[in-house]
């Protein structure tokens, strides 16, 4: 294997890094004895906003046979959800051994659930197709519940609903906005599959009369005016509940550009989500990685000296006062959407290469130097170091588990442990590698160090 060679080094104030074929060895290895934890029992309540199957990667790590038992079980409580009627298709927090929703206090309603469990319903309809059939009817309950309207004449998609982080309302977050619409562009795709043209046409009405133009209502001129960056607020609009957590940077737009895109290639022109290696995707994250470099001590110290680390570490927000007393931490998840973002902008350079702009504007956001070129090996070790970094924080003592947290001081895994999402987006982001790969190996007839699930 060909290894990708940079000199490693941090994003805060040096270069991008290529890693080696030992140190991606140990990292697989990282991914493959973690997992053991999943196969434990899960917790007796769970949120739709939990991460929905997006691609099965968390499923590709079990067997054939347990992971369609495993699916199928969820495909169980799904068909649960829905015959309680749509009252509580929206609702965050079930109580898994009454299937009913959680009584007690909880940020609600939350409307990015609904797409995402119907995105993953479809995409598994394609894995399985002996079951396509029912997981389409279980799939175009949620993208009905959607497109319907409420007594006020607006739609369920246009609901006041609670963010990814469960703290603040608005009826147009940037995430939310775009699952919807991928989830709409997919439902459109499968209903001209089954013949169904006027639930297609619904779809498509809502799409073009309540979603618009997502990226269009969630940019902003950086500070310099040198390009414009996404919001998960509104930049016109945002109401006070938006403008009190100061969300003009906000981790939940970097999943949104990595989970807010179509799989259908068909539909994939129609997203108003920009492409991984368009010019505002560079921008947002050249503005992302000062926003972190300057909030998280641990950034800033891990980039100085003859151990400095690649990559950077990624949080929620600014204004974040969540699980440390002075201040938010990043999180295992948004670092490894960071690094899944890269390698999907490795996948979109291997067919479209980069314009002047492009190329200007991720190279001031990687700080390439000279050697970068925009080429799809440039963005696979732009991944390889985010997640080289994540690695570095996941410690032996605690049998290589994941934590929701990383202390923004001391580097060590902090708060919950075991969340699904964040070994799903762990992941998802080495399957996108995995893809991505493949492609410059078979597009430049020269291999690429590849990790193998």
């Amino acid at each position: 294997m060909r290894e990708l060679k940079h000199t490693r080094r941090n994003w805060c104030h040096h270069r991008i890094s290529r890693s080696d074929a030992g140190a991606w060895t140990y990292t697989a290895r990282w991914i493959s004895l973690s997992l053991d934890a999943r196969q434990q029992p899960g917790p007796a309540t769970m949120g739709t906003s939990a991460w929905q199957i997006r691609h099965a990667a968390d499923l590709y790590a079990l067997p054939a046979s347990e992971m369609e038992i495993t699916f199928l079980q969820y495909v169980d409580w799904v068909e649960l959800l829905h015959e309680r009627g749509s009252s509580t298709i929206d609702e965050p927090k079930w109580n898994i051994q009454k299937a009913e929703p959680y009584a007690l206090g909880w940020c609600r309603p939350q409307t990015d659930g609904p797409p995402l469990r119907a995105r993953s319903l479809m995409q598994a309809g394609r894995l399985w197709r002996k079951y396509a059939g029912k997981l389409w009817d279980l799939a175009k309950k949620d993208l009905d519940w959607l497109i319907a309207k409420q007594k006020d004449g607006t739609r369920n998609l246009n609901k006041v609903t609670c963010d990814l982080w469960e703290e603040t309302t608005s009826n147009d977050f940037f995430w939310n906005k775009a699952v919807m619409e991928a989830a709409l562009l997919e439902g459109i795709q499968h209903s001209q599959e089954v013949g169904d043209a006027t639930r297609a046409q619904a779809y498509l009405d809502a799409l073009q009369e309540d979603v618009g133009d997502v990226t269009q209502r969630h940019q902003i001129w950086s500070f310099f005016f040198t390009g414009k960056y996404l919001t998960e607020c509104p930049t016109t609009g945002a109401g006070a509940s938006c403008k009190k957590y100061r969300k003009e940077i906000d981790g939940a737009v970097i999943l949104g550009l990595v989970h807010g895109r179509t799989m259908i290639p068909t539909n994939a022109s129609h997203s108003s989500v920009p492409l991984p290696t368009d010019l505002r995707v560079a921008e947002t994250v050249k503005e992302y990685n000062k926003e972190f470099c300057s909030l998280y001590a641990v950034n800033r110290a891990e980039s100085q000296g003859k151990n400095q680390l690649p990559g950077v570490l990624y949080g929620r927000y600014a204004a974040d006062g969540y699980g440390a007393k002075d201040g938010g931490n990043p999180w295992v998840l948004i670092t490894a959407a960071l690094a899944n973002l890269l390698y999907q902008a490795a996948e979109t350079s291997s067919a479209t290469p980069l314009t002047h702009q492009e190329l200007a504007a991720w190279k001031a956001a990687l700080n390439g130097g000279s050697g970068f070129n925009g080429s799809p090996r440039d963005f696979l070790a732009a991944g390889d170091s985010v997640l080289m970094r994540l690695r570095n924080h996941i410690s032996e003592e605690d049998d290589l588990h994941l934590f929701e947290q990383i202390d923004r001081s001391s580097g060590r895994q902090y708060n919950a442990k075991d969340l699904t999402w964040s070994y799903a987006e762990v992941l998802n982001a080495l399957v996108t590698r995995h893809s991505a790969a493949a492609k410059v190996a078979a597009a430049s007839g020269a291999p690429v160090d590849v990790v193998v699930l």
